[in-house]
């Protein structure tokens, strides 16, 4: 009973961080819509381009850069110092996109390589514990339910802040690059700029609460999926 109780509690908390954070998944979906902005960032340099002079503002040279244009999601990763552009050629959010790649490049080693690792044994450990629950060779199933809510706020925590970190830098990161592009490119004006990071700086504040959310929300289905394996075979 502990357990369905414990479970039941995580669920109401989520509905509260819901409502906290405001969370809008239709607004999210529409953030990075814009068709004359894209047409206007199609002025911009290619992305391969555009990471290459982002990483040299941040005096970091030395990541490799590789474009794979069947994905939907950039991203950086911390093992190999490698920065993958995914298919984001015709979208105006490129830049704030790349230059979040960047930042994270430069964010703590320590910290992004333990995430990098933490993150797959936290995967594991949730998939191991259910299984060893399901055939009843956890006994303890409560203790092993704290000990998963624990990995999951610890989890939650470092993950939070580095994309938090980025999310918020990449704002005026990208905007600052553009600044500089259009000083040596008469074809994009300043008020180009301006208009391109106005969007970046209103999908931040939908983003970012909504990445903390989805986050959070994550971490709680998985320790609510546990609870109730654990509940239902107790």
């Amino acid at each position: 009973m502990e357990l369905f109780i414990l479970a039941g509690i995580i669920v109401i908390f989520a509905i509260i961080m819901f409502v906290v954070f405001e969370v809008n998944f239709k607004k999210m979906k529409q953030a990075g819509e814009n068709e004359e902005l894209d047409k206007l960032s199609q002025k911009f340099p290619e992305n391969k381009q555009i990471c290459k002079t982002i990483l040299k503002k941040l005096n970091n040279t030395k990541v490799k850069i590789k474009e794979n244009t069947d994905k939907e999601a950039s991203l950086y990763i911390a093992i190999t110092d490698t920065i993958l552009i995914a298919n984001i050629k015709n979208s105006y959010t490129r830049m704030q996109t790349i230059a979040h790649e960047c930042l994270h490049s430069i964010q703590n080693r320590k910290l992004l390589i333990f995430n990098f690792i933490y993150s797959n044994i936290y995967i594991l450990s949730f998939i191991v514990f259910t299984v060893l629950t399901i055939f009843n060779v956890i006994k303890n199933k409560l203790f092993f339910a704290v000990i998963f809510i624990i990995m999951s706020f610890i989890y939650y925590v470092v993950r939070s802040f580095l994309e938090m970190d980025a999310m918020t830098k990449a704002e005026f990161l990208s905007k600052e690059y553009m600044e500089e592009y259009s000083k040596e490119n008469a074809d994009i004006s300043k008020e180009d700029v301006e208009k391109i990071a106005n969007e970046y700086q209103r999908i931040n504040k939908i983003g970012i609460p909504s990445t903390q959310f989805v986050l959070f929300v994550n971490c709680c289905l998985k320790v609510i999926i546990y609870l109730i394996v654990a509940g239902i075979t107790s």
